[in-house]
């Protein structure tokens, strides 16, 4: 298919036919009469694997070849691992941080054994900016304004809220 159209183009273009009259009339886009009465010229690179020189005559080859394409992926993708590990890391050092700012503990039972079970509850949630744990890339200082409106609680005592089941230490709190 693709080597009819090419040499249907080749041959228009060879009849001195324009980039658009070629396009109207086999109903294929200009950048792919562009592309195919483009010349090939080739281009010399450097293998991102092994750092050796290739000529290629397309220009997103990054390697010489796909032994050298495949271990570069690998690689690529254990460099974006590590870098999503880091992400993780600081983002959980930022709640830590952020639990010692509001006390260290869920004010409503005390409880403070595991840190992915506690949360920030927007006691007026009208006064809301944003979610704390949606706004990670921001400084600690506009995180420290958005925690004044909050309370930290356990995710227990979180759903119990949303209840309605502590309305009247809500109140107390607020007050």
């Amino acid at each position: 298919m693709k080597k009819d159209l090419k040499e249907k183009i080749l041959k228009l273009r060879s009849e001195n036919y324009t980039f658009n009259q070629i396009k109207d009339i086999l109903k294929c886009s200009k950048s792919t009469v562009s592309y195919y009465c483009s010349p090939k010229s080739e281009i010399e690179k450097i293998c991102a694997e092994c750092g050796e020189k290739f000529t290629t005559k397309r220009n997103s080859n990054l390697c010489c070849s796909d032994e050298c394409r495949i271990k570069y992926r690998k690689n690529y993708a254990k460099a974006n691992k590590y870098q999503y590990d880091k992400l993780i890391l600081w983002r959980k050092n930022k709640k830590i941080k952020a639990i010692e700012y509001k006390g260290g503990c869920c004010v409503l039972c005390g409880y403070n054994k595991c840190s992915n079970s506690l949360v920030f509850h927007h006691i007026n949630p009208e006064e809301k900016d944003f979610t704390i744990s949606a706004k990670p890339n921001i400084s600690f200082g506009k995180i420290k304004n958005e925690l004044d409106k909050c309370i930290l609680v356990c995710s227990n005592c979180h759903g119990e809220i949303h209840d309605g089941l502590h309305n009247e230490i809500l109140k107390e709190i607020n007050n």
